[in-house]
């Protein structure tokens, strides 16, 4: 069994709902208000022991409040960031190494004319 965990904005003001699709079949399985732990629990409870055993793959974002009850409940599931989180991540990454080298440039002692 293969799961895609997210979260969509429904209105504006931090209201959301949290969605599992079927990878498999693309449909979806089942979207509750919320995003957090509570919600993602929430899932896993009515999910039952058995078939949580059975999951083996999980997408999601690499938010703690999907991936810490899936990997607590769920231990054969292996989590798969999606594309745009990989991406986001190595680019943020590159951003803050950048920003140490510039850092460092600029406190080069330079010299002087005389």
């Amino acid at each position: 069994m293969a799961l895609g965990f997210d979260e969509i904005s429904i209105r504006k003001g931090q209201k959301y709902l949290t969605v599992v699709v079927d990878h498999h079949t693309g449909r979806l399985v089942w979207a509750a208000y919320g995003r957090d732990r509570k919600t993602v629990e929430k899932f896993l409870d009515l999910l039952g022991q058995q078939r949580c055993e059975q999951l083996e793959l999980v997408s999601c974002d690499d938010a703690e409040w999907i991936t810490r009850p899936v990997a607590e409940r769920c231990p054969n599931a292996v989590n798969c960031l999606d594309p745009f989180h990989i991406v986001k991540a190595a680019t943020d990454a590159c951003r803050r190494r950048a920003a140490g080298w510039s850092w460092r440039r600029s406190c080069r002692p330079r010299a002087v004319a005389a």
